[in-house]
């Protein structure tokens, strides 16, 4: 249903040109959704991409990831391991889609969370996530 609404969320905007941007799972359903035809890129931000992931959406599409070094699963805490992002982002270039991948040094899943006060608080390395975000958003938006 994520992708359903991923697609019609793309239909609402009545846009000529798409760029998705996924977090996590949401990189996966970002994916997914490619194959509309307004989507030209994709931007997976520690995106989980399993082996049995069919990545041919991203075909004819760019597709940049983004993910902190040091993300992993542990006991209560989401992740996803860089390794199984470029296990991912590496079949897609097989694929012959073009991209990036970047891993952040020091960088976790993410970029902020929800303290006990109920406020953000800052992850490691997130003002280089911001900004590399920023880039790949600039770089969409140059290329209209």
């Amino acid at each position: 249903m994520c992708v359903e609404d991923a697609r019609a969320a793309i239909d609402a905007t009545g846009g000529e040109r798409t760029l998705l941007v996924g977090f996590s799972m949401g990189g996966l359903v970002s994916v997914r959704a490619a194959e509309h035809p307004t989507v030209v890129a994709v931007l997976g931000l520690a995106p989980w991409l399993p082996d049995q992931l069919d990545l041919s959406p991203l075909v004819g599409k760019r597709f940049d990831v983004l993910h902190g070094a040091l993300d992993r699963w542990l006991p209560g805490v989401p992740g996803v391991s860089p390794t199984l992002s470029r296990k991912g982002f590496d079949r897609a270039q097989r694929l012959g889609v073009e991209g990036t991948y970047t891993k952040i040094s020091g960088g976790v899943h993410g970029m902020a969370l929800r303290g006990r006060s109920g406020r953000p608080v800052t992850l490691p390395r997130a003002r280089r996530w911001a900004e590399l975000t920023h880039d790949v958003v600039a770089r969409f938006a140059s290329s209209a």
